[in-house]
């Protein structure tokens, strides 16, 4: 059985920054810093680099 492909979803906006986001596979949350919530570039690549940095745990990769 093929792995799900892990991506990026922002589910809370602040006008046109991005603040809230999950992975799709195990749904581990991302929060912009207030620091970049003035910039969406700044926004979009704190959130970036936070879901590259993590790993979904192995248990919740696969479909049940």
């Amino acid at each position: 059985m093929e792995a799900k492909k892990r991506t990026l979803k922002v589910t809370k906006w602040l006008g046109t920054v991005p603040v809230i986001a999950v992975c799709s596979v195990c749904t581990q949350q991302f929060k912009v810093p207030l620091t970049a919530l003035n910039r969406v570039a700044e926004a979009q690549q704190s959130l970036q680099m936070q879901f590259a940095g993590h790993k979904c745990p192995r248990e919740r990769a696969s479909p049940p």
